[in-house]
C-alpha cells in the first residue's frame, strides 16, 4: 500500500451499514501533522484530545478493522444514524487530508451518502454507485460561500471513476494542497483520481460529520 503524506491529516475509524466481523489489521504510525483521530474504539473521543464525535439517531459501534483500543469502529444504518464533531478552531486548516477505513454494506440512503465531511469545508461522500467523492470550498472572490473572515469560497470537487467495493474494509483517503490546488483522491493506498483546481486556502468554520 503506497504511504499518502497528510496534509493537516484527520483519521477516522467508520462502519457504514455494517455487522460482519472484522478483519485484523494493525494500527500504522501516527502521521506528521495529524490534527485529530476519531478511532470509534468504544468512544467518541478525539485521540488527541480534540472534540469528541457526538453520536445520533442509533450511531453506535460494531467491530472494527484496525486492533486498537476496543476494536471497534462507528457503526451507521445506511438511513438515517449520523454523527457530528462540533465546530473547533482546531480543525480550520488550509490544507488537508481526511482518511478512514470503511466498509459499506450497500450504497445506503440519500443521493450522496456522506462518509466523512467537515460540513462546507472538506471532506469524502461517495455517490450512488459507490464512486468515492472529494468535496470542499477554497478561497476565490467568485465563490458563493461567505467565511466567518468575510470572504468568498468556492465550492470544489473531485469524483473517482473507481467504486468503493461493499462487504470488505476499504481505505479511503482524500487530500487538498492549497499551494498547488492539487485535489486527490486514494483508495486502498492506490491515486484513483487527481485534479488540479483553482489554489486557495480551505473554507473555516463548519462542524464534522459523519
Amino acid at each position: 500500500m503506497q504511504r499518502i503524506a497528510p496534509l493537516n491529516s484527520l483519521l477516522l475509524s467508520l462502519v457504514v451499514a455494517g455487522l460482519t466481523p472484522a478483519v485484523s489489521g494493525q494500527c500504522d504510525s501516527a502521521p506528521q501533522g495529524l490534527v485529530s483521530w476519531w478511532a470509534g474504539d468504544g468512544s467518541g473521543a478525539d485521540s488527541l484530545g480534540g472534540p469528541s464525535v457526538v453520536l445520533q439517531n442509533g450511531a453506535g459501534f460494531a467491530p472494527g478493522f484496525v486492533t486498537l483500543g476496543s476494536g471497534e469502529a462507528f457503526h451507521f444504518d445506511g438511513v438515517n444514524d449520523r454523527s457530528f464533531v462540533p465546530a473547533n478552531a482546531t480543525l480550520n486548516v488550509n490544507s488537508a487530508t481526511v482518511q478512514t477505513w470503511v466498509k459499506l454494506d450497500s450504497a445506503g440512503a440519500g443521493t450522496e451518502p456522506t462518509i466523512a465531511v467537515r460540513e462546507s469545508v472538506f471532506g469524502l461522500r461517495h455517490t450512488t454507485l459507490l464512486k468515492p467523492k472529494l468535496i470542499f470550498y477554497t478561497r476565490n472572490d467568485a465563490g458563493t460561500k461567505l467565511g466567518s473572515d468575510g470572504l468568498m469560497y468556492m465550492f470544489q470537487s473531485l469524483t473517482a471513476p473507481t467504486s468503493i467495493p461493499t462487504g470488505v474494509w476499504t481505505h479511503l483517503a482524500g487530500t487538498y494542497d492549497d499551494a498547488t490546488g492539487a485535489a486527490r483522491i486514494y483508495l486502498n493506498g492506490a491515486l484513483v483520481a487527481e485534479q488540479a483546481v483553482l489554489a486557495g486556502r480551505i473554507r473555516p468554520d463548519g462542524t464534522t460529520s459523519t
